[in-house]
């Protein structure tokens, strides 16, 4: 039976056969990546040699140490003077790349390597750090393991019939882990509870989020509600849950394209995070935040790197809810320039991936304020919908009040929550919580249980932001009319206007 490849591993066998003669493999796990090299060069009737700082220039299963070709310049020379097509791998060689004679070395070899049938792999767990050497070099990033290969890693621990029955739902909690990192969060599991069970998934789960939290730019999010603990937003619910089971093999055989996503464009307060986080629960995908203002690093073209890199992440651990929220304070006003055009290439990233992404990733976009961003990110194609959401209507407040005091622990029935939402005009669901946590301070402040007075007080005392931002919220509720949809339907009895 032929064997299946990843695809980055069949784009790095094409390139060896294509004849490149400099690759740049960007690969975290240094045997896989070899592994992937040695049936490249097995394919091609190859021969493979490798070359580190430590042992030098070697053969594929030498142990030796050649201290003559430890030298990187005295390596490439060697290599470059051998007979017949090969390959060369050199590991972590990017530290030697600071020396403009290994960089200049490397540009001049890159036609005879061509002419010999040759080709010269750097293999390191970074992106080629030298602008003049990148352009010279084909890049392969190689993507975390696939969902097979995990499977493969929980056979390899343990081949019980218990575990193997485990083994789809043990690999999905660990998409976007490492393989060893897997692997030893598997170990850690028998270790901890002696056996493979359905804690092991949870094990696994916590190994993973670890190791995202690590790149500071992706965040795991446990969401804590789900949308029927969210007030209002009727029709933004009707079209999330229209979608629920979109996800599903029998969808996919049903011909139902999984939602790509939406933009949540809305005022500040007005519950487009806690909808997010609702998303990920009613559909039960791991929820990613992307905190998109660490992109932008301060080395030149390290930014493209991040965005490339997190995406390549977030894809492995598919299927998944990315949340991109801010986009508006991250990628406004890109004409403003300053940053060598750091934020225009890292925003064509973010749209070039957004609009190509095979790989099943909801993407909820936030922003408070979107009228300063490029009118491609909204086009359809990248989401499929744009929502506005504004601030509640009438009895959307009165739903939100009652949700707030019922968690904790009030009986909502027992409150005048008509009178409170006819005071709160121009609230938003935010404040509107707030003041139930108010409302409940003062009464355990004097001792006694919470009373109407309490949640009356705490209305009068909050000065909404609908008061003080009365203009940017008008021009934003401007520039939605009529490009974005209705998140609610709800009308406001005060003004007749619907409640978005």
């Amino acid at each position: 039976m032929a064997t299946v490849l990843a695809d980055w591993e069949e784009e790095l066998s094409l390139t060896i056969r294509a004849g490149a003669p400099l690759l740049w493999l960007e690969a975290e796990e240094e045997p896989r990546a070899l592994a992937a090299l040695e049936r490249a060069c097995a394919a091609t009737g190859r021969s493979m040699q490798r070359w580190s700082c430590v042992r030098g220039l070697h053969a594929l299963r030498s142990s030796g140490v050649d201290g003559k070709t430890a030298d990187p310049i005295a390596a490439l020379d060697a290599f470059a003077r051998s007979d017949g097509k090969a390959l060369l791998v050199m590991l972590d060689a990017h530290p030697f790349l600071a020396q403009a004679l290994v960089v200049r070395r490397l540009r001049e070899l890159r036609a005879p390597l061509a002419a010999a049938g040759k080709t010269l792999v750097i293999c390191a767990p970074v992106p080629c750090p030298v602008a003049e050497l990148s352009g010279d070099c084909a890049k392969v990033l190689a993507t975390p393991p696939t969902h097979g290969e995990l499977q493969a890693v929980v056979a390899e621990v343990d081949r019980s019939a218990a575990t193997a029955a485990l083994a789809p739902r043990i690999a999905e909690a660990g998409r976007g882990l490492r393989s060893d990192a897997f692997s030893l969060a598997l170990r850690r599991a028998i270790a901890r509870f002696g056996a493979f069970d359905e804690r092991a998934i949870g094990e696994v789960r916590r190994e993973r989020d670890r190791a995202v939290s690590e790149g500071a730019l992706l965040e795991p999010i446990e969401p804590d509600s789900g949308l029927d603990q969210i007030g209002g937003l009727d029709a933004l619910k009707r079209w999330l849950d229209l979608r629920a089971r979109a996800w599903t093999d029998d969808a996919r055989s049903f011909g139902v394209d999984a939602p790509r996503g939406v933009f949540l464009v809305g005022v500040q307060g007005g519950g487009k995070s806690t909808c997010t986080r609702a998303i990920a629960r009613r559909w039960s995908l791991p929820l990613l935040r992307l905190d998109v203002g660490r992109l932008f690093h301060g080395l030149v073209g390290a930014s493209e790197a991040n965005v490339r890199r997190a995406l390549a992440q977030v894809e492995s651990a598919a299927p998944c809810v990315l949340w991109l929220d801010e986009l508006g304070r991250a990628f406004g006003d890109l004409s403003r320039g300053g940053d060598a055009g750091t934020s225009s290439r890292v925003f064509g990233a973010l749209l070039t991936w957004l609009q190509d992404r095979t790989a099943h990733v909801f993407v909820v976009a936030t922003s408070n304020d979107v009228s300063a961003l490029p009118p491609e990110l909204l086009r359809k194609g990248r989401f499929d919908e744009v929502f506005f959401v504004d601030l509640p209507a009438r009895l959307e407040r009165a739903e939100i009040l009652s949700i707030h005091l019922s968690r904790r622990g009030r009986d909502a029935s027992k409150f005048d929550l008509d009178e409170l939402s006819a005071r709160t005009e121009g609230f938003s669901g935010a404040e509107l919580e707030q003041c139930v946590v108010a409302a409940l301070l003062y009464a355990f402040s004097e001792t006694r249980e919470l009373d109407q007075r309490d949640l009356a007080r705490a209305v009068s005392d909050t000065v909404s932001l609908s008061k003080t931002a009365r203009e940017s919220i008008d021009a934003l509720r401007k520039w939605a009319r009529g490009r974005t949809r209705p998140a609610s339907t709800a009308l406001d009895g005060a003004t007749g206007r619907v409640a978005l």
